[in-house]
């Protein structure tokens, strides 16, 4: 018994070697906070100039990757509702920052304008 109790404990301490992968490339490192902090402030004053029914759609579903279906239940309204207040709040942030390309956020499966 105290052979396998000290294999385990030697097991669980060299674990966290084995879980490291090598592969081919690089994994996608953060932007450095310099670089983005310009962005990331156009980004909140085109949010703070949406209405609030919209701007709580937008961050719900696409910051914090919710479904149309969770979003809903978070907001308590229809599906339909978070989809027209989704679709009306991209337009309008398409429109303050000046894009005619879809705005897109891509984490997970919530990101799809």
């Amino acid at each position: 018994m105290h052979r396998i109790l000290v294999r385990r404990y030697l097991d669980e301490r060299r674990r966290g070697w084995s879980r490291v992968l090598l592969g081919d490339r690089l994994p996608d490192l953060p932007v450095p906070a310099e670089q983005g902090i310009e962005e990331r402030d156009v980004l909140l004053a085109a949010l703070r100039s949406l209405p609030p029914g919209q701007r709580a759609v937008v961050v719900l579903r696409y910051f914090g990757d919710l479904s149309v279906e969770a979003t809903a239940e978070a907001l308590g309204c229809s599906a339909g509702n978070v989809k027209s207040q989704c679709a009306r709040g991209l337009a309008a942030l398409r429109e303050v920052l000046g894009t005619g390309r879809p705005v897109v956020i891509a984490q997970g499966e919530g990101a799809r304008p």
